[in-house]
């Protein structure tokens, strides 16, 4: 082809094929899931590896000017490598295509059209893009670079809003060197993100100032994923953000700004631009299969016939209803995705740039490559069956020693394809957790998987005698989840835990999550992770909460928070005075108050819409300002009684009043009776004034500083 595009509109079809990814929707729960509040290092070093492939493409296009992949392959690696090439290409374009479509049109169901048959919004998607790619790439590079502007304007202005609406105390800290080795260890999560850089097989480069392209695209795609990164944590908070799916679109609708209208519902602007996003990038890669179809079965292949769309499609189509649900569509295009960007957006353009750069040396080269390929697989793949997958991990500390038992998941299959969960547990005595660890290790009959954990469940022995030991463990340990949930319980053997029965779950600790996420996103409680309580460790704040596990039958009930002063428990806050607490701790508190007037009573469920705590120093003494904006509903009273405006404002005064004095209740509880800070108000102070909190002693200054609450509240009768 002798058709080029410029090099701007080149830049705006990576951004596109990225920012449209439906990988986008859910990247900040991956990278909260592994990264934490540092994440954004991630995507900078991801962006420093894809300038290698990038380097690639462009080496190409600057070697044969004006020409895609499928007119120069043959030139570099004969006819018959290249075709197989293309083949490839054609094939992985077509399942790419497929999936991002079957996504896309499921999100659109669940959101908008909840009645409209998926085949529907697919053969809607997939006529229009076929429609539009076979305008050639020149028209479709015009329709992106001028829909990639407007991308770019909303992306750029919809999360910079969300940014400066959101709190900056659920980014902090940027960076911490103790996460260092996460960010490497965590890549393979984050590059796939990168994979639409393979659209590059279609797109005539212009030759020019190449260099300053490849920097130019890696550095600026880099930076939007990180503005959406960091402006959905500011918005829910990394503990949130894990815990969504869909989490962009549901950060977004979280965000209001009140004194711009037009930005009320930002959520409708920002998807409609993503739309056209989509669209964009569907009919990209539709382009790109039809042109390497036609490439292997008719050359040259400047004009793509008719049946070559019509029939790429209907494959494209067939393909998308394939995976039964969203959710398996997802894990499908996950996997796919790495095979997808690995190779044919980086192996295959590095080996042709090495090719066509050292001709005589050709043969040899891909000698050496087809070498390595053969090396690689699964020649030391385990089966799933022989691993015992640790599921809970619970640990106490006896008046025999220290014991450990792990909640195992195994999958059985049988002679007729059935599948069958079972759980079972593994018990290790000893001196020690490394000789119960051991001991435990060697009665296990196959060895054990600890990367699945969903729960650490810590005893009532080892919580009061203290639990440091424990998280340092966990710390030097690579194989834990640094992001798993950690409870403590008011049982007092761990065999009793081990005979609860979980609650629509096959494993107990997945049962205890699922409750323990429902009851977050409800408002009732707040999470406590591993990387909680060892950034507070670390930070020199060895004081924090953990939910309690106790059992209400034959089923594990969470209600109740224990306090940790030195990382030992020193008392308990019960589910009926944690009110306060909910408004201190959870994003999204809810509390039930009840008010009288005269014999009345009326019953008010009142929810938290944010929180801003702010400290201030003077003459060496802190004050903490908490501000507690508030919406207060009306369930139902005793008796009808209509309202009058002044029985209004006394319930509202009296509902304030009640809020305020359960939020001062527990900040005086930890002051006074507990001299600790095990409400997390450090990294406030420590998110301001970092330079000194690492000089003070702030345990001394929290006990004798001065807090002050104002609550705001919006007051809705509702119904009686």
């Amino acid at each position: 082809m002798t058709n080029k595009i410029t090099n701007r509109q080149a830049f705006f079809i990576i951004m596109t094929t990225i920012i449209s990814g439906v990988t986008i929707i859910e990247l900040p729960a991956k990278i909260a899931e592994v990264f934490d509040t540092g994440g954004w290092m991630s995507l900078v070093i991801s962006a420093l590896i894809i300038l290698l492939p990038l380097a690639a493409w462009a080496g190409l296009s600057a070697k044969f000017p004006g020409a895609t992949f499928v007119d120069y392959a043959p030139k570099i690696v004969g006819k018959l490598l290249a075709k197989l090439t293309i083949i490839f290409y054609s094939l992985c374009f077509i399942v790419y295509l497929a999936f991002m479509s079957r996504i896309f049109a499921e999100f659109i169901r669940e959101e908008y059209l909840p009645r409209t048959p998926i085949w529907v919004i697919l053969l809607v998607l997939l006529a229009v893009c076929t429609y539009a790619a076979r305008k050639g790439i020149v028209n479709i590079a015009r329709i992106v670079e001028f829909l990639g502007i407007c991308v770019l304007l909303a992306v750029v202005v919809t999360h910079l809003s969300m940014l400066f609406i959101g709190d900056t105390l659920n980014i902090r800290p940027l960076f911490e060197s103790v996460d260092a080795p996460s960010y490497l260890a965590g890549l393979p999560m984050v590059l796939p993100i990168f994979a639409g850089i393979a659209i590059l097989n279609i797109v005539p480069l212009d030759s020019r100032k190449l260099g300053r392209w490849c920097i130019g695209t890696a550095a600026i795609c880099a930076t939007l994923l990180i503005l959406v990164t960091i402006s959905v944590f500011s918005i829910l908070g990394v503990s949130e953000v894990r815990t969504y799916a869909n989490v962009l679109f549901v950060a977004i609708r979280e965000t209001r700004a009140a004194n711009l209208q037009i930005m009320s519902r930002m959520d409708v602007i920002f998807i409609a631009f993503w739309l056209l996003a989509v669209f964009s990038s569907a009919t990209l890669f539709k382009y790109a299969i039809d042109v390497n179809l036609t490439a292997v079965f008719r050359r040259p292949a400047r004009n793509i016939p008719r049946t070559t769309a019509i029939t790429s499609a209907i494959l494209v189509f067939a393909l998308a209803l394939i995976p039964p649900d969203r959710i398996n569509a997802v894990a499908m295009f996950d996997r796919f995705l790495w095979i997808f960007g690995a190779i044919t957006a980086a192996i295959i353009p590095i080996f042709y740039y090495i090719i066509a750069g050292f001709r005589p040396r050709a043969y040899a080269c891909a000698a050496v490559l087809i070498l390595s390929l053969s090396l690689t697989g699964c020649w030391d793949a385990q089966d799933i069956q022989a691993k015992n997958i640790a599921v809970t991990v619970m640990a106490d500390k006896t008046d025999e020693g220290y014991e450990l038992r792990i909640e195992t998941a195994r999958t059985t299959g049988s002679g007729q394809g059935e599948v069958k969960n079972e759980n079972s547990f593994l018990t290790g005595m000893g001196s020690t957790i490394e000789v119960a660890q051991d001991n435990l290790n060697q009665s296990a009959d196959n060895p054990i998987y600890p990367n699945s954990t969903r729960v650490l469940l810590l005893g009532k022995g080892l919580a009061r005698t203290g639990v440091e030991a424990t998280l340092n463990r966990l710390r030097g340990d690579d194989q834990y989840r640094k992001n798993v949930y950690i409870f403590t319980t008011s049982l007092d053997n761990l065999s009793d835990l081990a005979d609860l029965e979980p609650n629509n779950n096959t494993y107990i600790g997945a049962a205890i999550e699922n409750d323990m996420n429902s009851s977050v996103n409800g408002g009732r409680d707040f999470s406590v992770s591993a990387q909680d309580l060892l950034r507070s460790i670390s930070a020199g704040n060895p004081h924090f909460l953990l939910p309690v596990v106790g059992k209400h039958g034959d089923q594990a009930e969470i209600g109740s928070y224990a306090i940790f002063r030195r990382c030992a428990q020193v008392g308990a806050i019960s589910d009926v005075e944690k009110n306060g607490l909910l408004f201190l701790k959870s994003n999204n508190a809810t509390a039930i108050y009840s008010e009288k007037i005269g014999e009345n009573e009326f019953f008010f469920e009142v929810n938290l819409k944010n929180r801003e705590v702010n400290f201030y120093l003077s003459n060496g003494k802190a004050t903490c300002d908490i501000l507690l904006n508030l919406n207060a509903e009306l369930l139902y009273s005793n008796q009808f009684q209509k309202l009058t405006q002044s029985d209004l404002d006394s319930l509202l005064i009296a509902l304030k009043q009640d809020v305020s004095g359960d939020v001062m209740l527990e900040i005086r509880r930890a002051q006074d009776e507990y001299g600790c800070d095990y409400l997390g108000f450090w990294q406030n102070f420590r998110a301001k004034f970092g330079k000194l909190y690492e000089t003070l002693n702030w345990e001394e200054t929290y006990k004798n500083a001065e807090f002050r609450v104002e609550t705001r509240m919006k007051l809705s009768e509702g119904a009686q």
